[in-house]
This record gives structure tokens, sequence and C-alpha cells, in this order.
């Protein structure tokens, strides 16, 4: 009886650190810099001043986010309001290919921000904030 009780106990560890690894790497897809980029390709076709006015207004922006293995987060640039931070900071959690960063410091209008990994691309979650987001994406850092 010890020794299966014994066999179930190293069982159960094993399997526990396969789930562990798995989880780990799962999330390791996430954690790095990633810097905003415009998709061109989506925007509505504009003349060709609107085009200059705008690729001038996308090249002012900026925004890097940076997702820690511990769950912390920093984010910073122009498109973003940091109450005089150099960074905002934030917690940031992951379900399959969706992270959910939250700033607890923040309005309530902007505690949440929700991307979704596409093509090795995050994607701001339009359903839930807003289809003005849908031109933007980020691309991870080397």
């Amino acid at each position: 009886m010890k020794k299966m009780a014994k066999e179930v106990l190293i069982l159960t560890a094993v399997l526990l650190m396969v789930l562990v690894t798995a989880a780990c790497q799962s999330s390791s897809k996430f954690i790095g810099t990633w810097t905003l980029r415009v998709d061109k390709s989506t925007l509505p076709s504009m003349t060709e001043e609107e085009a200059s006015a705008a690729d001038a207004y996308y090249a002012q922006m900026s925004f890097n986010l940076t997702l820690k293995g511990n769950g912390t987060a920093t984010a910073n640039g122009s498109f973003i309001q940091t109450s005089g931070q150099s960074d905002a900071l934030a917690q940031w959690t992951q379900n399959g290919d969706t992270i959910t960063l939250t700033d607890p410091s923040a309005e309530a209008s902007s505690k949440t921000m929700v991307f979704v990994l596409r093509d090795g691309k995050l994607y701001f979650d339009t359903d839930t904030m807003g289809e003005d987001l849908k031109y933007f994406y980020l691309v991870k850092e080397s």
C-alpha cells in the first residue's frame, strides 16, 4: 500500500510539473516588449492630402508595452496618459491568446486593456476597446 501511495504521489508531482511548464511556455510568447504599429491597409480611403496628414499624425504616436514574467507590465508613449509618470504600471493575465491589462490606478474608463494575439501580433480587442483601435497592432521586439 505504501508503494502505491508513493507512486501516486510521484505521478501527481510529475503531472503538476508538466502543467506548470505548459502554462509557463504558453505565457512566454507574450513576455517581452511590444511596439505600436499602424495597419495602413485597413485605413479608410483618403485623398493624398488626408493620407499625408495621417502619416504625420501616426509618425508622432508611440506606445511600448513590456510584459514581464511576474505578471506585471509597463507601458509608455504618447498613446497613453500616465499621470506624469514615465511609465504606466499594470497587471496582466492571459487566457489562451488573449491578454488583459489592468491598471488599478486608472480611471474606470481606461482601467482595462484587452489584446488578442493573431499571426504573431497583438491586436486591440475592438469588442471591448472600440472600433477606432482596429487600425493598430503591436509587434514584439526581438
